[in-house]
């Protein structure tokens, strides 16, 4: 049997029939079907492996989890955002304008990355023509 398709529609209905004899394309209609019935969008879930989808939220927090489980570190703020400080009289507002790194001997925002500060030290010899 070829993978074959009809869909119909009136009266404010719709229908569709799909025939095939591969399990694959079958499973893959299926999920569609399901997604559609559970009010999801093809830009709701990803494709992981070939024939096999999940949700596209759920990967992000895999993803992310896998991220910060392997040192990725995740600022508390961000360029931009609003901060807020008191010194126990007022509460003053400020705009974060940098992130700053702080070594053992010096200090550099994230401009200074691979043009004075860099994140393996062949390339620092290599800027520097330290040989």
């Amino acid at each position: 049997m070829a993978t074959s398709w009809k869909s119909q529609q009136g009266n404010g209905e719709y229908s569709l029939q799909f025939e095939t004899d591969s399990k694959e394309k079958y499973k893959l209609v299926e999920k569609a079907a399901q997604m559609a019935v559970d009010g999801k969008t093809v830009d709701d879930v990803v494709e992981v492996k070939h024939g096999e989808w999940k949700d596209r939220y759920n990967i992000y927090e895999i993803e992310a989890d896998h991220l910060l489980a392997n040192g990725v570190i995740a600022p508390p703020c961000k360029v931009g955002d609003t901060v807020y400080q008191t010194d126990g009289v007022r509460v003053y507002e400020s705009t974060v304008k940098t992130v700053l790194f702080v070594t053992d001997g010096i200090a550099f925002d994230e401009s200074a990355i691979g043009s004075s500060v860099f994140l393996k030290r062949e390339e620092a010899a290599l800027k520097g023509g330290v040989l």
